[in-house]
């Protein structure tokens, strides 16, 4: 199952999904090397606004969508992946929203 999921990580190339760049294995353990995304979740995004527009909730909820888009077309993930907690944000709003992995 885990070289399943890398594989499907590996071919992942979407704005809104966070890049695997490496996967290293050893005996007791694999290394997910995944791309640098600075800021926070998305829910602490969220609770640390003070407020935010229509357009800017329109922005966020749309690249989430996105990312879940291009999540189902390569392979079925569980709903638990995409709590706020794996949502990425990485500036202030609007921000650029992108899905971590379920494992990260």
């Amino acid at each position: 199952m885990m070289m399943n999921e890398i594989n499907t990580l590996r071919i992942l190339d979407h704005a809104n999904c966070v890049k695997l760049t490496e996967a290293f294995e050893t005996r007791d353990f694999v290394y997910l090397v995944l791309e640098f995304v600075s800021g926070c979740d998305l829910f602490e995004r969220i609770a640390q606004a003070k407020s935010f527009t229509e357009f800017d909730a329109f922005e966020i909820i749309k690249g989430v969508c996105a990312a879940i888009e291009v999540r189902f077309t390569c392979r079925r993930y569980p709903w638990e992946c995409f709590a706020p907690t794996h949502i990425l944000s990485a500036s202030p709003f609007p921000a650029h929203a992108q899905q971590a992995d379920c494992a990260s």
